[in-house]
């Protein structure tokens, strides 16, 4: 694991200058350059690079400071998420928890739109995390001057007392709600901005030390590349959800593919089945009287009710066409469609009588 191997030759690079063994902070320094190189964490290079500066005097590495159990925990509790809604609540409580901070908000990059996706504030010693639904971002509190530069520049923006700050405090969301101690720091995998973190305390000024800024650095790496896995799967999980309101499950069972992923182009099976047309009887002329709207609730009320039986039956439905529906079944289960058949009649004989008695059409 990269950031294991960095942390690791970093202490050792430490305990060499303490033995005055200058090829082996060089050679040491070197592995953790290329460690952290190679897991993205591009910006913690400058550190190795500071005692190599620096080993004449011994200069203590802010990396090797770097309390080891606390980046490795928080790293896998971060990295063993892979869907998106539970990595975002264990995320802000992992970078909070570790930040010091007393709220936050997890921003997405979307174009050129900063868009909310999660939002954390501690109530006491405990993380309340919450996701933001598309389209509610407006009760969001958070300087937007501060979250377009770091989108922007790909550069964190830190304050010890930012309504204080001859910058920041001309922000008028820092100033009316008088923000004191700032983070915000852009989550970023090889170049992409994956998100952008935005981290508060107003309970004290500088609670972002350097030590807590040095941390959230190292973990900004591993949240980055969490987002990035996380969100291609749930983008995948989407797209086979999709997939499935036009090519039923069923009948790529019947090919004996998972998903439409696997599918061939002209692949196909020979199959005994059973087809079963139904529709509603007097179709036109119940609808002519209603409004599209009307009449399109009509006909997803009646398939509501009958596409349930046609798959507890072992069915799956091949067509739609206004309100007929074609469904096939596989000819080994025995009278499947007839029994799919009856009970269909059954459930839109008592949805009609439901209809009758609240005096529906």
């Amino acid at each position: 694991v990269p950031l294991i191997t960095a942390l690791c030759a970093s202490l050792e690079a430490q305990l060499s200058e303490r033995n005055d063994d200058a090829d082996g902070v060089a050679r040491h320094t070197t592995r953790a350059r290329t460690a952290y190189r190679t897991w993205g964490a591009t910006a913690l290079l400058g550190d190795t690079a500071d005692r190599d500066a620096a080993r004449s005097g011994h200069a203590e590495s802010a990396v090797a400071r770097l309390d080891l159990d606390t980046v490795v925990s928080a790293s896998e509790a971060i990295a063993e998420e892979i869907e998106l809604d539970a990595l975002l609540r264990r995320l802000m409580a992992v970078m909070l928890r570790n930040a010091g901070a007393e709220r936050g908000v997890l921003f997405r990059r979307d174009g050129d739109l900063t868009i909310p996706e999660a939002t954390c504030r501690f109530v006491g010693a405990d993380p309340d995390v919450a996701l933001v639904p598309d389209g509610t971002s407006d009760d969001i509190e958070a300087a937007d001057s501060v979250l377009r530069l770091v989108a922007r520049t790909g550069e964190p923006v830190i304050s010890d007392r930012a309504m204080a700050d001859p910058v920041l405090g001309a922000d008028d969301d820092i100033a009316t709600r008088e923000v004191r101690s700032l983070l915000c720091l852009p989550l970023t995998t090889q170049g992409r901005l994956q998100g952008v973190l935005y981290l508060e305390n107003n309970r004290v000024d500088g609670a972002f030390t350097p030590e807590r800024y040095r941390l959230l650095r190292v973990l900004s790496s591993q949240a980055a590349s969490a987002l990035e896995k996380a969100r291609l799967h749930d983008a995948q999980a989407r797209l086979i959800e999709a997939q499935h309101r036009f090519v039923p499950e069923q009948f790529l069972r019947t090919l004996g593919r998972p998903n439409l992923f696997d599918v061939e182009l002209g692949e196909g099976t020979v199959l005994q089945l059973d087809i079963l047309f139904t529709d509603i009887r007097g179709f036109t002329s119940t609808i002519e009287d209603m409004s599209p709207e009307r009449a399109m609730e009509f006909v997803n009320d009646y398939l509501s009710h009958m596409e349930p039986v046609i798959h507890d039956h072992g069915g799956f439905v091949a067509d739609y066409e206004g309100d007929a529906i074609m469904a096939l079944f596989n000819a080994e289960t025995s009278e499947a469609a007839v029994l799919a058949a009856i009970r269909m009649a059954a459930a839109e004989h008592a949805d009609n009588q439901a209809r009758t008695a609240a005096g529906l059409n």
